[in-house]
């Protein structure tokens, strides 16, 4: 098997948006059997809008995949070596990044710290929804939002421990610092019932390993089932202990029971997966409000936006929405047009990485971090929250200070110069980097 297809934006986004629509067509009932859950919602002209912007979306990305071919031809001559001095920039880099995510997440858990006993008092109350509710009311809005820099150090730590030529040292470092993160990610999933850091962790660790591996690996569908297992794995495991939990300790069943069970299946299907499209629907089928902004980290920090869930028809206690949908309350026939753009971004960004592949570089990296986002489009804005704005801000910062000191480093001799690439003051040693 071609082991990048999966990588491919136009293929995850075609797939994972026609998966929805099928679970909506064949599993969203009329009337719903869950709390909370809206009734199926029908309206012909919001399928056809939905099916409009998808396909601008898609072309968006095969537009941006041609665009990236061409860059790639006229990049064909950059070197492909692993700097020893670029390895150990990158590694501190990751370094930093991940004391300043701890130290965000350490501001975000503060409210726990203080007082443990409310993990006691939401289990008690059967839900660990409460926790998360919780930490937000007193959350610092900016400061908070930095322990979702952990994707950075996820992403480079990966590279590292995958890539053929690292040395066992820088190896075993990255493996032990990943598990961490990977620890620290599902304590904040199990604990906060926030299910997608875990899954954004699981993802990104996937697209590293599929973009520095040697093509000789192949990629088999017991690494991909294995994969997404885990992911549905770590999912339902958040769910039974918010939804789940409360519906055993107010209907008085077992929590691993199968009532409790299918309840789960119900919330999945009712409050998310098949959700997310109907909540689509909803927006799709009424006017825009040209907030622009509204569904973005702006609406979380700046205040005079009217929320979606106001407009009429709205019924949902359940509030992710295909990004379609939202797109659409936001920018209304501009959002064909931000379809297109962010779709091109996404098929550039996917061919220079695939360029790039085998290299530890900011190429790679961008992409690695934008991967779970293109699997999160289907219930969140994820390209213009913070989980994916901060992280680029600093890589951002990140490549100009690296493009500074090279230039100082080469004495604006006239070198070449690559940012994310290799060493410009001569052939770079790359043997056993560690």
């Amino acid at each position: 098997m071609r082991k990048r297809f999966i990588l491919d934006p136009f293929w995850v986004i075609f797939g994972l948006f026609a998966l929805q629509a099928l679970l909506w067509w064949f599993f969203m009932p009329q009337v719903p059997t869950i709390f909370g859950a809206a009734s199926r919602y029908r309206g012909d002209s919001a399928l056809l809008r939905f099916l409009l912007l998808w396909m601008a979306l898609l072309a968006g990305v095969s537009i941006g995949k041609m665009a990236g071919v061409t860059w790639q031809k006229r990049t064909n001559n950059q070197s492909d070596h692993l700097s020893t001095g670029w390895v150990k920039f990158l590694s501190s880099f990751a370094a930093y990044t991940l004391l300043i995510s701890l130290a965000g997440e350490l501001v975000y858990v503060r409210e726990i710290i203080a007082n443990p006993a409310l993990i006691r008092e939401a289990f008690d109350a059967g839900t660990l929804a409460l926790v998360g509710e919780q930490v937000n009311e007193v959350r610092i809005v900016g400061f908070s939002s930095l322990n979702n820099l952990f994707i950075i150090p996820s992403a480079i730590y990966a590279m590292i421990m995958f890539h053929p030529d690292m040395g066992p040292v820088a190896v075993k470092k990255a493996r032990f610092r990943l598990i961490l993160i990977g620890t620290i990610s599902v304590l904040h999933a199990l604990i906060f019932a926030a299910r997608m850091f875990p899954v954004y962790f699981v993802l990104i660790v996937f697209a590293a390993y599929l973009l520095v591996m040697p093509n000789s690996h192949r990629l088999t569908w017991r690494n991909i089932l294995k994969t997404v297992g885990f992911m549905g794995a770590i999912i339902w495991v958040g769910e039974l202990l918010r939804g789940g939990l409360w519906y055993a300790t107010n209907y008085g069943v077992g929590v691993f029971s199968a009532e409790t069970q299918r309840h789960v299946i119900d919330l999945f299907v009712q409050g998310y997966f098949a959700a997310d499209f109907n909540n689509a629907l909803v927006l799709l089928d009424h006017n825009s409000s040209y907030q622009f902004f509204s569904t973005t980290m702006l609406g979380e920090f700046l205040s005079g936006f009217d929320s979606y869930t106001l407009i009429h028809g709205w019924t949902s206690a359940f509030g992710t929405v295909n990004v379609l949908g939202l797109w659409w309350y936001d920018w209304g026939l501009w959002a064909y047009g931000l379809s297109l753009i962010v779709g091109a971004l996404l098929g550039v960004a996917y061919k220079v990485a695939e360029k790039a592949s085998g290299r530890i570089s900011l190429v790679t990296l961008c992409f690695v971090i934008a991967y779970p986002g293109i699997w999160s489009l289907t219930r969140i804005n994820y390209f213009f929250l913070t989980i994916f704005v901060i992280p680029v801000a600093f890589i951002a910062v990140a490549g100009i200070l690296v493009s500074l000191l090279r230039l100082r480093q080469a004495g604006f001799t006239g070198r070449n110069v690559v940012m994310g690439g290799d060493n410009s003051e001569g052939p770079p040693s790359h043997a056993g980097v560690g």
